[in-house]
């Protein structure tokens, strides 16, 4: 708890000194979520200027607590989908903040655990009933391990004493290996849990780097340390007059990772346009991120999205990892040249979305993890076609017919880019959003990205 604290006030501190310019409130209920509610009401009706809601249990109650004192919240959730912030880009109302989406990494912990342990048929999910996000690990690793054919049994604790019979269930259940859900109690018993796994010799995985740290086999999923250090910021931007509706939540670390892979690849540009070493570059981009996440602790688990078009005189490569995309718009026609990184069943992704779950990205794990870019060769562009390169924050929100009309009618690229993205807006935008438009002219085109 004192580390986290220290990296809130880090956040913040700059023009603040606690008991002389600011005088700091603190409550935490060690992981006894029915102590938050009392907790929550005794800071409103202290008439606070902010708070800081660090966790998904924490978050719930303060926003139950109050809808005028500002709140900025770390949490692993899905702000949108807990109905924490209205959008990602526009939270509206009181709250904003930082998200991990450790929830949704479920999935992707079932695929790692079933290929260290090749062997294991029958697998447990440890996860804490009382926490808000147990429902949804549940059913998402669930589903997982059905398309995998493998049986998944989840086992549930609260408190302490409960660890020893859940460990005891899994000898029973003759489980293989077992997952460990993200948790706030269960982070600060990480020790425990570690030393519960080599104890009775089961697998184990956790989707935060502390449990690996504390002795645990492995872990997969982003550092909390850049979470809570960019609440603190928030913390501090309220503080001087911000206003929560108007901060746009962010994902942890995905800036520092961004300008990383973006760096990397400005850099090696002419490898890029070459299908033969493309895929290389972007796996060496890959690798320097995660041997900047060594050098650099605070940012272990960073990640993010790739798509990238190179476009020469006798080509268009076209390349990406995750699930921004990459559209050709030809002869009035709209064509996705990139391919989806995302679980069997959610490739049609316009509309509400159950998660945003991918099964590849460069970073986005403790530990390193290979990746397999897609890589497409095409005939250069001709003049007057168009190519669109977009985060999943437009292509969630805007059906490809609305995106397709809206290029259209757009008489240049930035009016275009500015109807795309305003549309998206309009629709809530649910993610972050970048939005890419580049028509090739009747000139000859040089190497670019």
């Amino acid at each position: 708890m004192r580390g986290r604290l220290r990296l809130l006030f880090k956040g913040y501190q700059t023009g603040y000194e606690d008991g002389k310019t600011v005088k700091i409130e603190y409550r935490w209920a060690d992981g006894q979520y029915d102590r938050l509610p009392s907790m929550a009401a005794d800071l409103v009706r202290d008439q606070v200027a902010v708070i800081a809601a660090l966790g998904t249990p924490a978050v719930r109650v303060a926003k139950a607590a109050t809808a005028t004192i500002p709140i900025a919240f770390a949490t692993i959730a899905d702000p949108v989908q807990m109905g924490f912030v209205t959008s990602l880009n526009r939270p509206g109302g009181n709250l904003t903040g930082v998200t991990l989406l450790a929830v949704e990494v479920g999935p992707k912990l079932l695929e790692i655990l079933r290929g260290v342990v090749p062997s294991a048929t029958i697998i447990a999910l440890l996860v804490n009933p009382t926490n808000p996000n147990s429902e949804m690990q549940s059913k998402n690793t669930q589903e997982a391990a059905h398309k995998l054919g493998l049986e998944l049994h989840v086992l549930n604790a609260s408190v302490e004493n409960d660890f020893d019979s859940a460990f005891t269930k899994l000898r029973e259940l003759k489980a293989s290996a077992l997952i460990i859900a993200q948790d706030v109690y269960f982070n600060a018993e990480s020790a425990r849990l570690a030393a519960l796994t080599g104890r009775h010799a089961i697998p184990a995985i956790y989707p935060l780097p502390e449990f690996a740290v504390a002795g645990g086999l492995f872990s997969y999923g982003a550092s909390r340390s850049d979470a809570w250090r960019q609440a603190g910021v928030y913390v501090g931007r309220i503080l001087k007059g911000e206003k929560p509706a108007e901060l746009p939540v962010v994902h942890a670390n995905g800036a520092t990772a961004s300008r990383a892979v973006l760096a990397y690849l400005v850099a090696a540009i002419d490898r890029l346009s070459n299908p033969a070493s493309c895929a290389e570059v972007v796996e060496e981009a890959n690798r320097d991120l995660f041997e900047l996440m060594h050098e650099h602790e605070e940012s272990l688990g960073m990640g993010t999205t790739l798509v990238g078009a190179v476009l020469t005189a006798n080509q268009l490569v076209t390349f990406n990892v995750g699930d921004s995309r990459c559209y050709l718009f030809s002869a009035g026609q709209l064509v996705q040249l990139s391919d989806d990184d995302v679980p069997e069943g959610e490739t049609d992704r316009f509309g509400p979305r159950r998660s945003h779950v991918l099964t590849q990205a460069l970073g986005g794990s403790s530990f390193p993890l290979t990746i397999e870019p897609h890589v497409t060769v095409d005939a250069p562009l001709a003049p007057g076609e168009i190519l669109l390169l977009c985060s999943d924050g437009l292509s969630d929100m805007v059906a490809n017919q609305v995106i397709r009309d809206i290029i259209s009618r757009a008489k240049a690229p930035l009016q275009a880019a500015r109807g795309l993205a305003g549309k998206a807006f309009s629709a809530g935008a649910k993610d972050n959003l970048s939005v890419i438009v580049a028509r090739r002219t009747g000139a000859s085109p040089e190497p670019a990205a």
